[in-house]
């Protein structure tokens, strides 16, 4: 027992002298600077190696696992792959090819075969040719639908100076047209008649369009009475019209036939009327300033009660242009009247009008004459 403590004793006392040894040791080490911190983490890390990089990889060399589009790329950063440009594609016209028959010997480029080898245009002061092609309307045709739907209150439906009857009652009217040009204004002032006899009164002081054209329409229309039911009308309106234009010549014509039922004043009731109404008319351009028209008008009047009518008369017209805006001129005319019933009649009268346009919308005209 006493050995084994001694034993014991002895190693625990070597124990304790090695562990007070390295405290000693550990006690003397210097505490670590931060430049030879740097120089510790230095020596760990691994030295630098410098790869040197071809400008560019020879295709003969290949890259394991790359297909050979790509094989041929740069490093990264330094790709001088091409990439496609997108443009607009350029077109290139053909240079027009001119035939032998174009230009003769001699001649320059742009001129006409002539025998001098020289354009031919007019020569300066004289009038050009008169082209028929330019005269006539456009060959394209175009539809024109349109209608009017109106509703009236009349206080005397049968124009009666006593015992007035009044009474609501609508009219329905859908239109369509064919034509040719510039027909849409001239229909437009035919049609703004409506329902209405067709006057010629003051035809003549319409400024006639300069551009042909040629239109044929039809409207027809329903009138409905609320309570007067037996004045119910079913009515028609054709019209027919043209003009054409050489050089200083105008030429135009009109025709229209009209069906309704209105009041007359003279018999004092709703009459129904039948209207054909025709003009013709001549336009020359003196010059600048002075015209002549000359127009021709037919009426023909059919009434269900009353006494018809036919009439046929000529208006000639000298006009001077004062200025952009107005214009008058004199004029004569002359006419025959024959009625259904009575003896013909025939007239003349001596006429000035004048007209003056102060704006291009806005027109204001005026005739008067005295009979001969």
């Amino acid at each position: 027992m006493n050995m084994r403590k001694r034993l014991f004793l002895a190693l625990g006392s070597a124990i304790f002298v090695l562990s007070m040894h390295g405290l000693e040791a550990q006690t003397a080490r210097p505490s670590p600077t931060p430049s030879s911190l740097v120089n510790r983490f230095a020596q760990l890390s691994p030295p630098a190696v410098t790869i040197p990089l071809p400008s560019t990889i020879s295709p003969e060399a290949g890259l394991t696992g790359v297909p050979s589009p790509l094989a041929q790329a740069q490093t990264p950063g330094q790709n001088l792959v091409s990439v496609p440009t997108f443009t607009d594609p350029l077109v290139v016209s053909p240079e027009p090819q001119l035939s032998p028959e174009a230009i003769t010997p001699g001649s320059e480029p742009g001129a006409s075969n002539q025998p001098n080898g020289k354009p031919s245009t007019p020569a300066k002061g004289l009038t050009p040719d008169i082209s028929l092609a330019a005269a006539k309307p456009s060959n394209q045709l175009r539809l024109r639908f349109g209608g009017i739907v109106r509703a009236t209150y009349e206080s005397n439906i049968f124009i009666q100076p006593t015992n007035e009857i009044s009474d609501f009652y609508f009219t329905v009217a859908p239109s369509i047209a064919v034509g040719a040009g510039d027909f849409d204004r001239p229909l437009e002032i035919r049609q703004a008649s409506f329902l209405s006899p067709q006057y010629f009164a003051n035809t003549d002081l319409i400024q006639h369009p300069q551009q042909p054209f040629i239109y044929l329409s039809y409207m027809p229309s329903y009138t409905a009475f609320v309570d007067h039911t037996d004045q119910n009308s079913f009515d028609s309106d054709i019209i027919g019209e043209f003009q054409i234009t050489l050089h200083k010549i105008t030429l135009g014509a009109f025709a229209r036939y009209q069906t309704f039922r209105l009041p007359d004043t003279d018999l004092g009731t709703r009459v129904r009327q039948y209207i054909t109404s025709a003009e013709a008319f001549f336009l020359y351009t003196w010059s600048s300033k002075t015209q002549w028209e000359s127009d021709i008008f037919l009426q023909n009047r059919d009434y269900s009660v009353g006494i018809g009518s036919l009439e046929i008369w000529n208006e000639n017209w000298l006009d001077y242009k004062y200025s952009d805006k107005t214009s008058f001129g004199p004029g004569l005319a002359a006419g025959l009247l024959i009625p259904q019933q009575g003896v013909d009649q025939y007239y003349g009268r001596a006429q000035l009008r004048a007209t003056w346009r102060p704006t291009g919308k806005l027109s204001f005209a005026a005739k008067g004459g005295a009979p001969g």
